[in-house]
């Protein structure tokens, strides 16, 4: 099975569980995953992940409300929040899937977006694309880029590669979900434990200083016999 082949599958997994329905609620337990729940099919959450080394997406059942606090959260927040899962669909036949929006404002005024999630490694990109323009992106690029993403300009594909690797990240993707709450709380308290972490190396170097001066001390005990 290729990417393409198992995007097809998420693809359709996602039509399943969430067509339909709206968003919820959106989290990131960490700085690079979006978890996205939907009205619809509340045992599940839509997790994107643009971890470096095997960004994905996929249905998975997270119940956990963790989120660290993030200024692109923010802003996928407003744009996210109350919006009704249209379609998904594999965008030029290629690692990029679209998830197709309609969302109704306060004045009953609709509006259609696309959150394009491009799966690449190293190069994992959330973009937020309106009437062919991006309109928010988690990661911009300068028009001196190949693939340039910027606010306001027609979103364009990336150069596709002709070659379709196999996938075999399956396994890697179910511990990464595995173990998303320690990831969360790491990040969380990251500083708090390097701190401790400094805090133990520092008197275990103290302890066997003093260790060091006891055994001397108790060698020079026979002295008091003398």
């Amino acid at each position: 099975m290729n990417i393409i082949e198992y995007l097809k599958i998420n693809k359709e997994d996602i039509e399943t569980k969430f067509k339909n329905s709206f968003v919820s609620k959106v989290t990131m337990p960490t700085k690079v995953d979006l978890v996205l729940t939907f009205s619809r099919n509340k045992t599940y959450s839509l997790v994107l992940s643009l971890n470096s080394l095997f960004p994905f997406i996929k249905c998975y059942e997270y119940k956990n409300n963790f989120s660290l606090p993030n200024p692109f959260l923010n802003k996928i927040k407003f744009r996210l929040l109350n919006s009704y899962l249209e379609s998904a669909e594999i965008l030029n036949d290629d690692n990029i899937i679209s998830l197709n929006f309609i969302k109704v404002n306060d004045t009953y005024d609709r509006s259609n977006f696309s959150l394009i999630f491009e799966i690449f490694k190293a190069n994992a990109n959330l973009i937020f694309v309106s009437e062919n323009k991006i309109i928010e992106a988690f990661r911009f690029r300068g028009l001196d880029s190949k693939h340039p993403i910027l606010n306001e300009i027609t979103y364009l594909f990336p150069a596709k590669s002709l070659v379709s690797k196999e996938f075999k990240e399956e396994s890697l993707i179910n511990n990464y979900l595995n173990n998303l709450e320690k990831s969360y709380l790491k990040e969380k308290y990251g500083s708090i434990l390097i701190s401790l972490r400094r805090k133990i190396k520092s008197l275990n170097i103290k302890l066997e200083k003093l260790n060091h001066e006891k055994s001397l001390d108790l060698e020079h005990l026979v002295y008091k016999d003398y």
